[in-house]
């Protein structure tokens, strides 16, 4: 028996769940941008254009390095590095 992946059909559900989640995140921030450039060209408003960009890289900076950490316990625990 793998202990490695010890429920096969729980991770993916898990991984279709997160795959949605991501699609509804990516659209939220399509729509987002559309939103406020359509406020920009409407007020000439592009500070808040701006402070969306910077707060969405932050955002995905912050994810990046959350994986990064997930898969470097993960590769820790599994003896990758020793």
């Amino acid at each position: 028996m793998n202990s490695a992946i010890p429920n096969c059909y729980s991770k993916k559900i898990l991984y279709n769940l997160l795959f949605v989640l991501r699609i509804f995140i990516f659209m939220v921030a399509v729509t987002m941008v559309v939103i406020e450039i359509r406020e920009a060209y409407l007020f000439k408003d592009i500070l808040h254009l701006a402070l969306f960009s910077i707060s969405f890289l932050v955002c995905s900076l912050q994810i990046a390095i959350s994986r990064h950490k997930v898969v470097m316990k993960s590769q820790e625990g599994l003896g990758v590095f020793s």
